[in-house]
């Protein structure tokens, strides 16, 4: 069989015996070796009726045997391979966090992975009545289309859309794109990125800069202004804007006399986009503060008047 070539052989040089207490058969052993790739994998091996050998069209016959039987296990090993390939990928698929969609040329649904019905709440045959570019929040199909062949094209790298939950909530979300087949037909398959947390820590870093700059921008003003209190409500609104807060208020407060404020010492800049506005002169009634401070205050260096400070809390 390593040799490579069909041989025969006499079955007593084999030691092979058909008969308990016979001598060594003179019956003629063909041996013909099946490849299943570029080298025999096994055999096939063929033991005549007598003495005789065997003919040339039992050997032919017989190779040919062997040469099918090579083919359908050749077949055989590969698509259990291809099986456990493919077993391997729908693992990864099933397992993947990140939203993957695969869909036709119409824009239909053809199949998910978990994640987006467990994330977005939609069903499997929900998820089959939908469109793609619906779900992603996009006005048209051809709109979407248009980003995804950017996308494959090379021309960008991700393309940002919301993905649509079904409680009508969105996730912010990168997208990827590649063209393939589903099936025996052409097909798209798109990759999405739960982009909530970055988002979310992006937005953080800009308001936060924002305030910073608010405040040093309001801090220069009190400094250089001859009165303080020149401008303070587009001070307030600015710090207001930049927090995203329903309110924002100063308070100078003066020692106490007859047990009351001075209430002209209260400067408050009220956001109009909000519905609710908390109630801050009671709060600040509640004397929470010592007998001279306020909540806001500027505290430039008597080293360094020259340049601004910004502002602390009291």
């Amino acid at each position: 069989i390593e040799s490579g070539a069909a041989e025969s052989l006499d079955a007593g040089v084999l030691g092979i015996r058909f008969d308990e207490g016979e001598g060594p058969s003179q019956r003629k052993v063909l041996v013909i070796p099946v490849y299943m790739t570029n080298r025999p994998g096994g055999g096939i091996i063929a033991i005549s009726e007598d003495e005789k050998d065997f003919s040339d069209s039992s050997r032919s016959s017989l190779e040919s045997i062997a040469h099918i039987f090579g083919s359908a296990m050749k077949r055989i090993r590969a698509e259990i391979e291809i099986l456990s390939i493919k077993t391997n990928l729908e693992s990864l698929f099933e397992s993947m966090e990140d939203f993957i969609f695969v869909f036709g040329k119409d824009g239909t649904i053809l199949h998910t992975n978990p994640s987006v019905y467990s994330k977005l709440g939609y069903g499997p045959e929900e998820t089959g009545m939908m469109n793609i570019a619906a779900l992603h929040g996009s006005s048209s199909f051809g709109e979407f289309m248009g980003a995804f062949a950017s996308l494959v094209s090379g021309e960008s790298n991700t393309a940002s859309f919301n993905l649509m939950k079904k409680n009508g909530e969105t996730i912010p979300v990168d997208m990827k794109a590649v063209t393939g087949t589903w099936g025996d037909s052409e097909a798209f398959f798109v990759i999405d990125r739960d982009m909530t947390i970055r988002k979310r820590q992006e937005d953080e870093i800009r308001s936060r800069d924002a305030i910073l700059d608010s405040v040093s921008a309001v801090a220069e003003n009190f400094l250089n202004a001859p009165d303080w209190t020149t401008g303070i409500g587009e001070s307030l609104e600015r710090i207001g804007r930049a927090a995203d807060v329903a309110s924002v208020c100063i308070l100078e407060k003066n020692r106490v006399v007859e047990g009351a404020f001075n209430q002209d010492k209260i400067y408050k800049w009220v956001n109009p986009d909000y519905r609710f506005i908390p109630d801050m002169d009671s709060f600040i009634k509640l004397e929470l503060f010592g007998e001279s401070s306020c909540l806001l205050y500027t505290s430039p260096s008597p080293r360094d008047r020259t340049r601004s400070r910004m502002p602390s809390s009291a």
